[in-house]
C-alpha cells in the first residue's frame, strides 16, 4: 500500500488543515492517509471535535500519540513520522511517505513510488533533510532508523534525547541517513527556494494563476480566514471532485460557527 504519513498536535494553525491534506492526499496523490495526532481522542473529541469528525468523513482512522512529558508537542508530531513503520497495519512493503500537514500535492506523477529504496526530494541550497519529503519501504525505514523501539513512544524516546525543539527532526534525518548505504538513496534535488515547483505562501499570487510546472503547495495559514480562505479554495476546486468541494466548503462553515475566526 502506498500511504502518506502526515500528523499534528491540536494547534488549530496546522490541524485544521488535517482534514483537507487527506482529501488532497487522496484524490491527487493517490495514497492513503496515515495520520498521528498528538494527544488522546478523548482530548481531539473534546477541543478539535470538528476538525477531527471532518478527519474521519475522509476515511482517514487516525493513530493517537501520547504527549511526552518535558516535550513539546510540535516536536512529538515532527519526529512521529519518522517512527510510523513501527504502527499496527503498516506491512514491510508499503511504501511510506512522510510530509508536512500544510502541503498539498499538485499533481501525482512527482509523488509516485520510487525505485531506490530511500527517497528524498529537497531544495538544493538545504543542508538538511526535510521531512517532507522522504519516502520508502517500511522495511527500509526500519533499517534507516535502527531503533530498538518497538512503539512510537519508546521510539521517540530512544532518538530524541532530552526534550527536543522545534526543526529537531531535520536534525535526525541527516545523522540517520549518513549511516545508510549511499547507493540505496535517491536525492531528488529542486530550484533554490523550490522555485517555480512550489506554490508558496511566501510568494502566493493575489490572482489565480495557472497551476502547470507546481507540484505542491505550502499552504497559506490561517486557512480558514475570509482573506486566506478563498485563495485556497481556488486551488483545491480544480483539483478535488465537486462532492469534495461542497465537503470542504461545509467543514470551513462547521469551524468558523464552532470556533470562530
Amino acid at each position: 500500500m502506498n500511504r502518506i504519513v502526515f500528523s499534528s498536535d491540536a494547534t488549530p494553525l496546522y490541524a485544521w488543515f488535517l482534514p483537507l491534506t487527506a482529501a488532497m492526499w487522496q484524490s491527487v496523490g493517490k495514497r492513503a492517509p496515515l495520520v498521528l495526532l498528538v494527544g488522546t481522542e478523548e482530548e481531539w473529541r473534546r477541543d478539535r471535535a470538528v476538525i477531527l469528525d471532518a478527519l474521519l468523513e475522509t476515511g482517514a482512522a487516525p493513530v493517537y500519540v501520547p504527549a511526552i512529558d518535558g516535550w513539546r508537542t510540535d516536536a512529538v508530531a515532527q519526529l512521529a513520522r519518522l517512527c510510523a513503520y513501527l504502527l499496527p497495519g503498516v506491512a514491510p512493503d508499503d511504501d511510506l511517505q512522510t510530509v508536512d500537514v500544510d502541503a498539498w500535492p499538485l499533481q501525482s506523477e512527482a509523488f509516485a513510488p520510487r525505485a531506490r529504496d530511500l527517497s528524498v526530494m529537497r531544495p538544493g541550497e538545504w543542508g538538511l533533510i526535510p521531512i517532507g519529503y522522504i519516502w520508502g519501504r517500511a522495511a527500509a525505514w526500519r533499517e534507516l532508523m535502527g531503533l530498538t523501539a518497538t512503539t512510537i513512544e519508546a521510539a521517540l524516546l530512544e532518538i530524541g534525547g532530552a526534550a527536543p525543539g522545534w526543526g529537531h527532526d531535520e536534525s535526525v534525518a541527516p545523522r540517520q541517513f549518513g549511516r545508510f548505504p549511499a547507493d540505496r538513496v535517491e536525492i531528488i534535488e529542486r530550484p533554490h527556494n523550490c522555485r517555480g515547483t512550489r506554490l508558496d505562501r511566501d510568494g502566493w499570487p493575489r490572482h489565480p494563476i495557472p497551476l502547470t510546472g507546481y507540484i505542491d503547495a505550502h499552504l497559506l495559514r490561517p486557512g480558514w480566514t475570509d482573506e486566506n480562505w478563498p485563495r485556497l479554495r481556488w486551488v483545491l476546486e480544480r483539483l478535488l471532485p465537486p462532492e469534495r468541494m461542497a465537503w470542504a466548503d461545509a467543514y470551513r462553515a462547521r469551524y468558523l460557527e464552532t470556533c470562530g475566526g
